[in-house]
């Protein structure tokens, strides 16, 4: 009679989670003067984590626009609008991993271009 073999089934020789994307070096999403900032702590409020966000981007970029809310499926999201991409670039480079109100912002490039980016470009053109 032969053993029953026990160890590795099928769901776990499966990966539970697919590896994210990093949109700063993923070749299929463009940069953009947009910055998308997560995980940022909901007990603080809507004023301080707004002034530490522009006083942490403004070292490296002109801060154009700040969109957060601390309220509905936006809590703890923020969206930050910087004049040119290099900056955008470099801000993420720079502040990646770094630890605020107790928690570690994570940061991309938005997916959509901002409407105040949009209306730029307009006049500018």
């Amino acid at each position: 009679m032969a053993k029953r073999q026990r160890g590795a089934t099928l769901a776990s020789l499966q990966p539970s989670k697919k590896p994210r994307n990093d949109r700063i070096t993923h070749p299929l999403i463009s940069p953009s003067c947009t910055i998308y900032v997560r995980n940022i702590n909901d007990k603080v409020s809507k004023d301080a984590a707004k002034r530490s966000l522009y006083i942490l981007f403004s070292t490296y970029c002109d801060v154009l626009q700040i969109f957060y809310t601390n309220a509905g499926k936006l809590r703890g999201q923020a969206w930050l609008v910087v004049s040119s991409i290099e900056e955008a670039e470099l801000a993420l480079v720079r502040l990646r991993g770094i630890t605020v109100f107790g928690k570690n912002l994570q940061m991309e490039f938005s997916r959509n271009t901002s409407r105040l980016v949009s209306q730029l470009t307009e006049v500018s053109v």
